[in-house]
């Protein structure tokens, strides 16, 4: 049989337990902030599959800032109906 390939999911939920010493020296809401973060990138799993060639953990962490930035957009979105 040939070698068994991580999928998006499985090397997300890698990398999160790889970070689990620094995540654990960091507060409670710290710590769910970071887990949110892997947790939105999840929502970006099928652009991850798709870019091979760029290295894995690259990909999650600007699906991450991709979430990061449209939270960011819709905050100013939202302070600019408010004035």
């Amino acid at each position: 049989m040939g070698r068994t390939v991580s999928t998006s999911t499985m090397f997300i939920d890698q990398m999160h337990g790889v970070f689990g010493q620094f995540i654990k020296s960091t507060t409670r809401s710290e710590q769910r902030i970071i887990s949110r973060m892997f947790a939105r990138a999840r929502n970006h799993l099928s652009a991850i599959s798709m870019s091979g060639h760029l290295l894995p953990f690259e990909t999650i962490l600007l699906a991450m800032q991709h979430e990061q930035q449209k939270q960011i957009n819709e905050l100013m979105e939202w302070l600019r109906r408010q004035r």
